[in-house]
């Protein structure tokens, strides 16, 4: 063994030389010079083993000597071998170390310091090259660390030109304050510096160069403390750049320096990155966590963490995105935090492939008045032809804001899974940062950000992902939180796709709004067996609406199988006593899918989100109103098959004493139209919500005021067609309506087949309030339209206790100019019952129409019957009219040529229940043809009056005519059975009701000669009520009328003379 020593020391071997367990040694400097450097250089096969190389110390204020190993040509080895850079002195930076493999030759087992620096000094980098097919194994590079406030050393591998470097690692140096030099104490005498950058750490291979299995080590920034700056962490990255080059491996970013008193510093960046031509990098980045800042320092932000592939380069790992720092102290600032993200062909026309995990760092808390730090970026983003990109992306939560601080908004805390370019390909789980909670009085909670999935460019695609906003900050101590982060998903490009993808939006902080869902698919775009949900309010008083679900779908795009959900409002607040007020309950939110001309939906649900359930409020009044229940919406579209209902209405408050008491929320709309031409396919339905409870009140008033249940519309324009399909209006709370049911069709040609309409059930008057109006139910085809195989049913009436039932809804089925009505039935709404004393409600028609030239067959018409009413005096309500109807203009138009023919029941009276209470009255059927050479036929039938028990009088049937008619020139009426109500019973004391009145007849409004018919036909008036009882009398039968107008030919008429009164 040979020892070197001078100022510089260099040892050259060449030609199959060695050099063996050997070292060589710069000299130490004497005063003011720097150390001597030292080297190995090894040629043309040559090989040194087993040695050192070190460069000497430094003087004050100069830097150590360099220490380096050079390997050139084939077989030439360098194998356990020590290369350290000589240390600096005071002042000075450490001596760098280097290996250098060129021409093939291998360097195996070799550790590389640089130097640490003097006081002040930074710490010497290390690094190690191979080149031209060389080859590195096993070995390592470590920076030098720094002294007080000076950066610690860099420290490389790097593989150039076909080279390889397997098993290695590197490892930046540290700052000072973080190495081996300027720990400040905590004595009177620490007063601390500005801290150093740590080194930063690279493992690069370029130009086909290729490195395995290692990794690299960012250097810690420095502290400094009370007062001192803390330094920046050091990079780690693990880098392939060039055509064909590789890399694997993990990459630490260093952490920021803390800065006690000073400003905390940013972390050091983490990647791995293939940025060549069809090379590839593998491997884990973690960004550098960010310092933290005490007494107000602000804090450091947080460093990336990235996994990127471009230029079909491929990219594959998990990204850790540094923490923000923390701050503390009056007007401290939380430090930013760095973002996570998994990307391919970004930046290039070329694709690429990126799969891994990215998590977005946090953003920094703040104290003592300081603003919390913005969360981190996450993505997974696959852009250029072709690229792909999978994995899951986490984005940083804001910090929070403490004690007068705002929270950190996580405004760049965007979760993506993107693929944007033509065939480009994403698939994943991207979240939006949380936000930071606001505490303090008057401080807001940070808003939570972005869930986005997104497939733009021809044939792109988006699969299995799952897009989550974040969630807003929570308000304190009585301040509202921020709302909710939006969630969104595109699909936009031709051909593109998303399936079996979920996207959520976030939940609002407290008392704020929650998160919105966007969804926009244009071109030919296409998304199956997808859920969209919008993020809920936050809890609490005064909350905000819950999250809303917008679809859009354009062009000739589709979606099939997918669900839209609306969040929820929020519940109401409490408030009281003397001040009153109360919370008012968040609105639910709405639901809409908007389809452009040519696109189609098969198998979608909206629902709308439910309302809040309102405050209490008390004593001096008030109490929070319930929120409405979110609407849900489908308009446009070629075909269509969907459910959508319409979320609940919220409660209502409680109020008190001094009376108030909240409102009830209206349940949502529910809705579902076509565009021009389009068909509402089988099995599709729209149900409103129902209402809300209404509020207490009281001592004694106010209160009620229930909500009303959401309206229910199918519809389809310009000769669309609706198939099998229902609309079923919302239930209502107290005394409010039934909400409506809608099915239409218009323009020529329009279809409606074996659909139904319900009107929704009215809500209930207490305490001498009035009853609500049931639902009307309504089924119109225009303009020469056809309806066939419906049903139409109208809501209930809310029962009055002690006060008046609500009237039924009407029922109508119409068609206008040459329309069809075949095969339908509608049913008028029952009225409310009248508790307590109280008046039935009355019932509301049923009615089929088909006007102007119109033709109503095989129709089913039945009005509603009348509430009955319970207790002494009461009245029940009366039946409503039947009603088929053909050929008749109502305004301006030519006289029409008509086709009646059916059934038509109508109503009867509602019973009555107690002393001296009456029976309500039957309503009449008709059935009419009119125009020239009109039709009527069928089944017409007066409904009976209702009975009266316990005392109670009976009601009378019909008392206006029952009948069967035509009405023009030509016109006959023929096979027909015209039947007139009964009289209602009187039970235990009562009286019996009149019987009902029947009518056939044609009419014509030409002169004698034409010919008018009458045939086959029959008429029977109704019977009058039985009375039972002492003095009781049952009235008789009516007349009824039958006649042929002017050319007059009557065949086979039956008819049936008038019944006596029966009399107990």
């Amino acid at each position: 063994r040979t020892d070197f020593a001078g100022g510089a020391a260099t040892v050259t071997v060449d030609a199959n030389s060695s050099i063996e367990n050997s070292s060589v040694t710069g000299g130490n400097a004497g005063t003011g010079g720097a150390g001597g450097d030292a080297a190995i250089s090894a040629t043309n096969g040559a090989a040194v083993t087993g040695s050192s190389v070190t460069g000497g110390a430094g003087s004050d204020t100069s830097e150590g000597g360099a220490a380096s190993i050079v390997a050139d040509g084939t077989d030439t080895t360098v194998t356990d071998v020590t290369v350290t850079g000589g240390n600096a002195g005071s002042g000075g930076d450490g001596g760098s170390a280097t290996v250098t493999a060129t021409g093939g030759s291998t360097v195996i087992e070799t550790e590389v310091t640089g130097g640490d620096g003097g006081a002040g000094g930074a710490g010497g980098a290390a690094s190690v090259l191979a080149d031209t097919g060389s080859w590195i194994e096993a070995s390592s590079a470590t920076g030098g660390n720094a002294s007080d406030s000076a950066a610690g050393g860099d420290a490389s591998i790097t593989a150039e030109d076909g080279s390889t470097v397997t098993n290695s690692h590197v490892y930046g140096g540290d700052g000072g304050g973080g190495g081996n030099f300027g720990f400040a104490g905590f004595g009177i005498f620490s007063v601390g510096g500005t801290d150093g950058a740590g080194g930063a750490a690279s493992i690069i291979a370029s130009n086909g160069g290729e490195v395995d299995n290692a990794n690299a080590y960012g250097g810690a920034g420095g502290v400094g403390t009370n007062g001192g700056t803390g330094g920046a962490g050091g990079v780690g990255e693990v880098v392939a750049d060039g055509a064909g080059s590789k890399a694997t491996g993990d990459a630490y970013g260093g952490r920021g320096g803390d800065g006690d008193g000073g400003t905390g510093g940013a972390g050091g960046r983490g990647a791995v990155e293939a940025l060549g031509e069809n090379s590839s990098a593998s491997g884990k980045g973690y960004g550098g966590d960010g310092g933290a800042g005490i007494d107000g320092g602000k804090g450091g932000a947080g460093a990336e963490g990235s996994t990127n592939a471009t230029a079909n380069g491929t990219a594959i790992g998990d990204s850790y995105g540094g923490y923000g720092g923390n701050a503390e102290g009056s007007g401290s600032v939380g430090g930013d935090a760095g973002g996570g993200w998994v990307q391919a062909g970004y930046g290039s026309p070329n694709g690429g492939t990126a799969t891994g995990s990215a998590y977005g760092g946090n953003g920094g808390a703040a104290f003592g008045g300081g603003k919390g730090g913005a969360g981190g970026l996450a993505v997974i983003l696959s852009n250029g032809l072709g690229s792909e990109a999978s994995g899951q992306a986490y984005a940083g939560n804001g910090g929070a804001g403490i004690n007068g601080g705002t929270g950190g908004d996580a405004s760049y805390a965007t979760g993506q899974v993107g693929a944007t370019a033509d065939g480009a390909k994403a698939s994943g789980i991207a979240k939006g940062g949380d936000a930071g909670d606001g505490i303090g009085t008057g401080n807001t909670g940070g808003a939570g950000r972005h869930g986005w999935i997104l497939a733009q460019g021809v044939n792109s695609t988006a699969t299995g992902s799952t897009a989550t906003a974040g969630k807003a900050g929570d308000g304190v101590n009585g301040v509202n939180g921020s709302d909710g982060g939006v969630a969104s998903l595109q699909a936009n490009g031709v051909g593109s796709t998303i399936q079996d993808t979920h996207v959520v939006g976030g939940d609002g902080g407290t008392g704020a709004a929650a998160g919105a869902v966007y969804v926009s698919v244009a071109g030919t775009g296409n998304v199956t067996n997808s859920t969209f949900t919008g993020g809920d309010a936050g809890a609490g008083a005064h909350v905000g609406a819950g999250g809303g679900v917008n679809v859009a779908l354009t062009g000739d795009g589709s979606l099939t199988d997918v669900h839209l959900t609306g969040g929820d409002g929020g519940n109401g607040g409490a408030d009281g006593t003397n001040g009153g007020v109360g919370g008012t309950g968040g609105n639910g939110a709405s639901v809409t899918l908007n389809v452009g001309a040519g696109s189609a939906y098969q198998e979608v649900t909206l629902i709308g989100g439910n309302g809040g359930a309102g405050g209490a409020g008390g004593d001096a009044a008030n109490g929070g109103a319930g929120g409405n229940g979110g609407a849900a919406t489908i308009s446009g579209g070629i075909t269509s098959k969907g459910t959508v209902t319409g979320g609940n209405g919220g409660a209502g408050g409680d109020g008190g004493a001094g009376f108030a008491g909240g409102k009830g929320g209206n349940g949502g709309a529910a809705s579902i139209s076509t565009a021009t031409g389009g068909t509402v396919d089988a099995d599709s339905s729209a149900t409103g919500g129902n209402g809300g409870n209404g509020g207490d009140g009281s001592a004694s008033g106010a209160g009620s005021n229930g909500g009303v249940g959401g309206t229910a519309t199918v519809s389809a324009t310009n000769g669309g067609s609706i198939q099998d399909s229902h609309a079923t209006g919302g239930d209502a709370s107290a005394t409010a309506a039934g909400g409506n049911a809608t099915i239409s069709a218009d323009g020529a040609d329009s279809i409606i087949v074996g659909s139904g309409a319900t009107g929704g059930n009215a809500g209930v008057g207490t305490d001498g309030g009035v009853g609500g109006a049931g639902g009307a139910a309504t089924i119109t085809a225009q303009t020469g339209g056809s309806v066939s195989g419906t049903l139409a049913i109208a809501g209930v009436g809310g029962a009055g206790v002690g006060g008046a039932g609500g009237k039924g809804g009407n029922v109508d089925v119409e068609t206008t100019d040459y329309g069809i009505v075949q095969n339908s039935s509608s049913i008028g709404g029952v009225g409310g019952t009248g508790a307590d004393g109280g008046t039935g409600g009355a019932a509301a028609r049923g009615y089929l129409w088909a006007l102007n030239y119109g033709k109503v067959y095989e129709g089913s018409a039945t009005g509603g019957n009348g509430g009955d009413a319970q207790g002494a005096g009461s009245v029940g309500g009366a039946g409503a009219l039947a009603y088929i109807s053909a050929g008749r203009n109502f305004g301006a138009g030519a006289p029409g040529y008509g086709l009646a023919g059916g059934t038509a029941q109508g109503g009867h009276g509602g019973n009555a229940y107690g002393e001296n209470s009456l029976g309500g009255n039957g309503n009449r059927a008709a059935i009419q043809a009119s125009g020239l050479s009109s039709i009527a036929n069928g089944t017409a039938t007066g409904g009976n009056g209702g009975d009266g028990y316990d005392g109670g009088k009976g009601g009378n049937g019909s008392t206006a005519v029952t009948q069967i008619v035509g009405l023009g020139s030509e016109a006959f009426a023929t096979g027909n059975t015209v039947q007139g109500g009964n009289g209602g019973t009187g039970y235990d004391g009562g009286a019996g009701g009149a019987g009902g009145y029947a009518n056939i007849g044609v009419h014509n409004d030409s002169a004698p000669g034409d010919g008018s018919f009458y045939t086959n036909g029959q008429a029977t008036a109704g019977n009058g009520g039985n009375g039972t009882g002492v003095g009781n009398i049952g009235t008789g039968g009516q007349s009824l009328e039958k006649f042929a107008a002017p050319g007059q030919a009557i065949n086979g008429q039956v008819s049936t003379g008038t019944n006596g009164t029966d009399k107990p």
